[in-house]
């Protein structure tokens, strides 16, 4: 049967409205909620905005020598746009370059087929697509000369690291990856909200053939700032040789006395205790940053970083394993040995157990009267007979301190293991650094759980119940020298712009601080003048660093140490300050298995010389010397 005219009718106009009120709102949709985007589309097939990117700061130090600077490569890039033959010039890109040519394994894939794959990724992204780094020049000057046929080819000068002093500084700096990126545990990337600059532009109009036209807008770049280090190049370099020259002498040493494998890491830190500058911090073995990229280092390199983040992401506080030749020597948790005997030190005079006169008969050992017999000897189980604390620590005497730690307190071995842990709190040995300049540097002491080790063996430093950085031991010493500041240590005391002018600049922070009713000064007076004697020869004892100091010119009050190890010869601690009674800097040497030698204490004297200017003076001294020989050989030719 059919339908009445205007049902049909009507029918067609519901449709056609329908079918209107559809297109409208497509156009709508097309017009309001797209426009913008199809707009940038449009605007992406008819512009190019070539990026120029901005110079990174400089990091210069302390006398404004340039450590690390900005050198130019050449990129080549692909910009990919719709409808464009991008696979011709990819052809041309891939003969121009060689990209078959390189050596491969027959599993991997060529250098050609993985830039294809690259491209092909990015393509509907129309961007460009970086295929070649590091252009040389004769390259570089040879496609411009053709890059007229191939206008999707986009030639990029990118500015890139370049470190002067690469070999004083890989601990620190430590580099760029190759993509321009700070690698994460580096000086680079702590502070790049200050060294990275802002990229600048030009806009340009293209014709359907992508060739630019028109420059239609340009923003300039703008440089990052430059920041001042701490730090002096010519002494960074001089405490980097003392320490390898120092660590290679043992490792001779330890080779002719049968010892394998001998010492083969340390580091060393020069730190002002005024300030808490850090005036040196050096690693051994050390490597050059500007040659970081070979690829045996680069693949533990990336590892590091991998292994890194994690430990950074998850507050992990033990050091990736395999940092182990790179970063060890700064990020390692060794015991302190004898140098702990410093703060016990101070804990005993605080507490009340002993006076600086007080005498202690030691008979060449001593057993615990409330550790079960515990039981700890003397080096080489000598019996001094009557100390008191000066000549107890100028020699380094175990029995003294065991007797010393068992009299802490009258409430057993759990209150006495309270106390000394209150002592090892307020020095920071059980705590973070406070150094965050480099990322995963600001360590965190190890200590024992309250119960789990014998309170004589921690107060002498005979184990592992607590292991600390060289970081840590360089608070430690500073805190004596200073009377109870802990200066955050720090790298970067200034940010200046291109001009030299001062943007910012760090004034010294105390991280923390021990008031004088907690630890008194007469505490630390008692204890520096033991430390005094540790670099003396005495009427009757000895320092353990005499024979390295006892001529020293300027004053030097010290502690050695050396920490058993799990395997291998011991591990070798010296610390110090000087000069004793106005302090200036501390300087703590570190060697892994460097065994009970005095190499550490060499190393730190010849440190002091370069710092307090010896060095020079003796040179003077033989050049005037030379002078004289020269004159008295004229007087004897002209008589």
């Amino acid at each position: 049967m059919a339908q009445p005219k205007g049902t049909r009718i009507n029918g067609v106009m519901f449709a056609s409205v329908l079918i209107i009120t559809i297109l409208i709102l497509r156009l709508a949709f097309l017009q309001v909620i797209q426009g913008e985007h199809h707009a940038a589309l449009a605007r992406r097939n008819t512009e190019r905005k070539v990026i120029n990117p901005a110079p990174r700061g400089l990091i210069l130090d302390s006398a404004g020598n340039i450590i690390a600077r900005n050198e130019y490569r050449y990129e080549v890039g692909l910009q990919i746009r719709p409808g464009n033959n991008w696979e011709e010039t990819f052809e041309f890109l891939a003969e121009f370059f060689q990209w078959e040519d390189e050596p491969r394994t027959d599993e991997s894939l060529s250098l050609k087929q993985r830039r294809y794959n690259t491209v092909k990724q990015h393509r509907r992204y129309q961007e460009t697509v970086i295929l070649e780094q590091g252009m040389t020049r004769e390259q570089m000057l040879k496609l411009e000369e053709i890059r007229w046929q191939y206008p999707m080819i986009e030639v990029i000068q990118r500015p890139v690291r370049h470190y002067d002093e690469g070999a004083l500084f890989p601990q620190l700096v430590l580099g760029m990856n190759n993509d321009g990126t700070p690698r994460n545990n580096s000086l680079e990337i702590a502070w790049n909200d200050y060294l990275q600059g802002q990229d600048g532009h030009e806009l340009w109009a293209v014709n359907v053939r992508s060739v630019p036209i028109e420059l239609m807008d340009i923003q300039e770049s703008i440089p990052g700032n430059n920041i001042v280090l701490t730090i002096n190049a010519e002494f960074q370099n001089y405490v980097q040789k003392a320490l390898a020259e120092g660590i290679e002498n043992n490792q001779l040493n330890q080779i002719n006395r049968g010892l394998h494998p001998p010492g083969r890491h340390g580091a060393a830190i020069v730190i002002d205790v005024r300030t808490g500058d850090i005036l040196a911090m050096a690693s051994y073995p050390s490597y050059d940053v500007a040659n970081m990229y070979t690829s045996a280092l680069a693949n533990e390199l990336a590892e590091i970083d991998n292994q890194l983040n994690k430990h950074l992401r998850f507050g992990n506080r033990k050091p990736p394993e395999t940092s182990r030749d790179i970063f060890r020597p700064l990020w390692v948790n060794a015991g302190p040995g004898s140098t702990i005997k410093v703060l016990t030190s101070i804990m005993g005079l605080q507490e009340g157990v002993i006076t600086p006169n007080q005498r202690y008969n030691d008979t060449g050992s001593y057993t615990s009267r409330i550790e079960g017999g515990v039981k700890i000897n003397n080096a080489n189980n000598r019996v001094w007979g009557s100390v008191n604390l000066r000549e107890a620590l100028t020699v380094s005497l175990n029995s003294y301190f065991g007797w010393m730690s068992d009299n802490v307190s009258n409430s057993g071995p759990r209150e006495n293991r309270a106390i000394i842990r209150r002592y090892t709190d307020l020095f920071g040995l059980t705590g973070d650094t406070g150094f965050v300049d480099v990322p995963g540097q600001n360590r965190v002491g190890k200590v024992f759980e309250t119960g789990s080790q014998s309170v004589l063996h921690y107060t002498i430093g005979a184990d592992s119940a607590i292991a600390v950085s060289p970081m840590h031991m360089a608070n430690l010493v500073s805190m004596v020298a200073n009377k109870g500041y802990h200066f955050r240590p720090r790298l970067v005391k200034q940010v200046v712009d291109l001009d030299g002018n001062i943007i910012e600049e760090f004034e010294p922070e105390i991280y923390r601080s021990i008031p004088y009713d907690v630890v008194s000064e007469q505490t630390y007076n008692t204890v520096i003048d033991a430390m005094k004697s540790v670099t003396k020869y005495g009427s009757r004892v000895n320092g353990t660093s005499a024979a390295a100091f006892h001529d020293f010119p300027i004053e030097v009050a010290a502690k050695t140490g050396s920490a058993n190890a799990q395997t291998g010869d011991a591990h070798s601690w010296w610390m110090g300050f000087a000069p004793a009674n106005e302090p200036e800097i501390a300087v703590v040497v570190f060697t892994e298995h460097g065994g009970m030698n005095s190499h550490t204490h060499h190393i730190a004297r010849s440190i002091f010389n370069e710092y307090f200017g010896l060095n020079a003076t003796k040179e003077a001294d033989l050049e005037d010397e030379q002078e004289e020989v020269e004159d008295t050989e004229e007087d004897t030719e002209d008589n």
